[in-house]
């Protein structure tokens, strides 16, 4: 999972449950139940709602003022936290959680940036490997805006490129 190219925290999160139910299935009880009951306690030390305080004062500068009433009705699924508005994303939590945002004031908010975290350097590197593109010798004093400027142009290139292989090749 986590050499996959953007690989994302939620991801990695699912991986630890499969894990967990591997675990729980396993013949080996006595090393099943003392790597579920590690897992459990390290989790139990996160207290949820301490980090969403945290991590939404972190990232918008303010005091959060709705956010543990939004995580109550995520807790007990009120609407738009039920299942059947989650699974119309097919199991995409990012998606599902983008979609969401709008209708929450704080919660949607600090969900998207969690779950939008990649847990791998594959996205630095290759941003790296695409800015030695841009920086070279004979242009190695361009200012932050034209480098900016010139990336995104290259994105977008390779994005278009992506999205429409066929046109790379001409028919006559």
């Amino acid at each position: 999972m986590l050499q996959r190219d953007k690989a994302h925290l939620f991801e990695v999160t699912f991986s630890m449950a499969y894990l967990l139910q591997f675990w729980e299935l396993n013949s080996d009880i006595s090393l099943a139940t003392k790597l579920i009951g590690r897992l459990e306690r390290c989790w139990n030390k996160w207290e949820q709602p301490i980090l969403l305080f945290y991590y939404y004062r972190a990232w918008t500068g303010q005091e959060p003022k709705c956010i543990l009433c939004e995580f109550n009705n995520f807790y007990i699924k009120n609407n738009p936290f039920d299942d059947e508005t989650y699974q119309q994303f097919k199991d995409d939590v990012l998606s599902y959680w983008c979609y969401i945002k709008d209708a929450t004031d704080e919660l949607g908010l600090v969900a998207c940036k969690i779950f939008g975290i990649c847990v791998n350097t594959t996205s630095v590197e290759r941003l790296w490997s695409c800015m030695g593109f841009i920086q070279t010798n004979r242009r190695c004093q361009l200012k932050t805006p034209k480098a900016l400027n010139m990336s995104k142009l290259r994105a977008d290139i390779t994005y278009q490129h992506r999205r429409e292989p066929d046109d790379l090749f001409f028919t006559f």
